[in-house]
């Protein structure tokens, strides 16, 4: 699997304005290039990379890229209805922001935005400190296309997970 993050920083003092209110920034992560799209509402304009995930419609998470004219996606504002969402043609590094905040949810210009690497990193320190709970980790691609541990089991393989796991979907179960 490709590495996401080519540099990351350590950052004191930086706040970026959440649902939640202010909310401290933690790391910065500089990005391998990513092709940058275009998504523009009725009243917000944000470029970013195909996989930057929205929220559509208060609730569900999407890229991007799989994001259509006529959806409705979180803003500052509200829901707003999507008016343009393309490719611009060309790549370029981004950054990553990992808040400290448990939704993981912060405004890019004015958008919703999600970041799913730290939810990862959560759900990995919970299974480690519950022996009771079992987590199933999905892929859509990979090596880590299906993978479940045990509480014990990810202890051990704590390490391995991170450095296998980027991205997934994973859902935590008693």
């Amino acid at each position: 699997m490709d590495k996401k993050f080519t540099e990351s920083f350590t950052v004191e003092d930086w706040e970026i304005l959440s649902p939640n209110g202010y909310v401290d920034i933690k790391t910065v992560h500089e990005t391998i290039e990513f092709e940058v799209w275009e998504l523009r509402t009725t009243g917000h304009s944000l470029k970013c990379a195909d996989k930057h995930i929205v929220i559509k419609d208060g609730l569900v998470e999407r890229y991007v890229k799989d994001i259509v004219v006529g959806d409705f996606i979180d803003t500052i504002d509200g829901l707003e209805e999507v008016t343009l969402v393309e490719p611009l043609g060309y790549s370029v590094p981004m950054y990553d922001l990992e808040v400290n905040d448990f939704s993981q949810q912060y405004y890019s210009n004015g958008i919703v935005s999600h970041n799913t690497a730290c939810a990862a990193l959560y759900l990995l320190w919970y299974a480690m400190f519950n022996d009771d709970t079992n987590i199933l980790v999905a892929a859509h691609k990979g090596s880590g296309q299906q993978k479940s541990w045990t509480g014990y089991d990810t202890r051990m393989k704590s390490v391995q997970i991170i450095l296998d796991v980027v991205s997934p979907l994973m859902l935590v179960g008693k």
